[in-house]
């Protein structure tokens, strides 16, 4: 991608110009081009969420089961929960990893000591 920027950069201000040309044209690709490079979509904002029953949920299942109850409620927009529920994905996986690892562990020095 860099180098692609590199050829590019020189010919920057005359492809600008055409591209501006070709929308104003009518040619509608340009356009949306150039008025994304002037209003691009706003990014979501990182923002916290506050769930109690998260806060009180002990088990993975029952803080999936709390982010589940808070998208239905509308507490949270579907969009924060599907996050939250990735993200505990992800807590869950490295817990799974860590478990085995330690079993394995336990199952080596067993072995070593019989």
């Amino acid at each position: 991608m860099e180098r692609v920027r590199q050829l590019l950069e020189p010919h920057r201000e005359a492809l600008v110009a055409k591209a501006v040309r070709l929308a104003l044209d009518g040619d509608t690709t340009a356009l949306r081009l150039c008025l994304e490079r002037l209003s691009p979509p706003p990014r979501p904002e990182g923002r916290s969420v506050v769930l109690p029953a998260l806060e009180t949920a002990h088990t993975l299942t029952e803080q999936a089961h709390a982010i589940m109850g808070a998208i239905a409620a509308g507490q949270v927009p579907v969009d924060v929960g599907q996050q939250l529920l990735a993200s505990l994905a992800h807590v869950a996986r490295a817990t799974e990893v860590d478990e085995l690892a330690t079993r394995v562990s336990a199952l080596e020095e067993q072995e070593n000591c019989g």
